[in-house]
């Protein structure tokens, strides 16, 4: 599934071309529609939040920030975007609810990566870029996590927790 991004458009933190590289990786797993419920953690102002919207069938995006500010300019930029001012690791019912997680430029210790992972729900894919989330997550896991190609001078992973 491609999502026919123009390339060269920015989001606050991610190119849509990266957004639609990541989506048409996944997507050769997992099923992307209208009932999919896509969570960004750490969304900082929404845009890649938007952006899911906007270019592909989901219909529940949701986003979570930690910084108050931020996460006050995200609600009044986009107001058809569920938003909540919390930290990861302490939105277990939001993340359980998410088939994609996007974890995009935020820092977490240990502990906050596990208490995050067991609150995903089977069969949920969590896509990141921090390589030390790697190592975090592949004592725990199955499975390795999946490389994905390196995208705009960063390389992306995800795992599908089973």
């Amino acid at each position: 599934m491609s999502l026919l991004f123009k390339k060269g458009l920015m989001t606050d933190t991610m190119e849509e071309s990266t957004l639609d590289s990541i989506f048409s990786e996944i997507s050769k797993d997992i099923t992307i529609d209208a009932t999919t419920v896509f969570l960004d953690a750490g969304c900082g102002e929404g845009d890649v939040l938007k952006l899911v919207k906007e270019k592909t069938e989901i219909k529940r995006a949701i986003g979570i920030e930690i910084d108050e500010d931020i996460y006050n300019r995200a609600v009044s930029k986009h107001q058809n975007i569920e938003f909540h001012n919390a930290a990861m690791e302490e939105s277990g019912d939001l993340l359980s609810q998410a088939d994609i997680i996007l974890i995009n430029n935020i820092g977490i210790e240990n502990s906050d990566v596990w208490k995050a992972w067991d609150n995903i729900k089977p069969g949920a894919v969590m896509i990141y870029n921090n390589i030390s989330l790697s190592w975090k997550l592949k004592s725990r896991l199955d499975h390795s996590p999946r490389a994905m190609r390196t995208i705009g001078g960063e390389e992306y992973h995800w795992v599908i927790k089973k």
